[in-house]
C-alpha cells in the first residue's frame, strides 16, 4: 500500500514538474495603449485572408461575444464583421481546457467570421491587453485597420442564463452610429 501511494505521489510531482516547465510563458505586453491603426503589412497573415476592404472587425472578450455575436440580427447590419475574441490574458492551462471548446460553441451559435486569436498575436499588435470590460472596433480601409469605437461591457454576461431582446439591444445601442 505505501509503494503504491509514493508511485502516486511521484506520478503526480513528476506530473506537475512536466507541465510547470514546459508551459509557454505569456507575452507581455510593454505599451499600454491601445493602437489606433495598424498597417496591412503588420498583420498575420490568418488575418490577412479573411480581411476585405471596408470589414469591421471587433475585438472582445468571449463574455461580449456573446452579445455581439448577434450584432446583426438586432441592428440588421449587412456589412462584412469579423469576430475576434480575445483569450490573451487566459493561463495556458484555461486555453486548453475550456477555452477551445467555448469558442468552437460560439462559432456554432453564429454566421459571423471568427478569427480565432488563441496566441493572442492580433492582441499584442493592437497592444491590447485586457478586454476583460471593454470591446474595441476597427474597420480595415485603404490597407489600414482603424480604432473607430470603444466601449466598456458588463462582465461575466456568460454567467447570466438568457439576456432579454432589451438588454442585447440596450448593449448593442451606441453601436447604431457607426454601422
Amino acid at each position: 500500500m505505501a509503494n503504491i501511494l509514493k508511485i502516486v505521489f511521484l506520478g503526480i510531482v513528476g506530473f506537475s514538474f512536466l507541465v510547470y516547465f514546459t508551459a509557454q510563458k505569456p507575452k507581455q505586453i510593454t505599451s499600454r495603449e491601445t493602437k489606433t491603426s495598424v498597417d496591412y503589412e503588420n498583420l498575420s497573415n490568418n488575418l490577412k485572408n479573411i480581411l476585405k476592404e471596408d470589414s469591421y472587425v471587433i475585438v472582445a472578450s468571449y463574455d461580449a461575444m456573446l452579445v455581439l455575436k448577434d450584432i446583426k440580427k438586432f441592428l440588421n447590419v449587412e456589412k462584412n464583421i469579423i469576430l475576434v475574441p480575445n483569450v490573451s490574458n487566459t493561463s495556458w492551462a484555461m486555453k486548453k481546457l475550456f477555452v477551445e471548446s467555448k469558442l468552437e460553441e460560439l462559432k456554432k451559435s453564429t454566421k459571423e467570421v471568427i478569427f480565432y486569436d488563441t496566441n493572442s498575436q492580433l492582441a499584442n499588435i493592437l497592444n491590447i491587453y485586457s478586454t476583460k470590460d471593454r470591446f474595441y472596433i476597427y474597420k480595415f480601409e485603404k490597407n489600414i485597420l482603424k480604432l473607430i469605437f470603444s466601449n466598456k461591457i458588463r462582465e461575466n454576461l456568460y454567467q447570466e442564463k438568457k439576456l432579454s431582446k432589451k438588454q442585447i439591444l440596450d448593449i448593442l445601442s451606441p453601436l447604431k452610429k457607426i454601422f
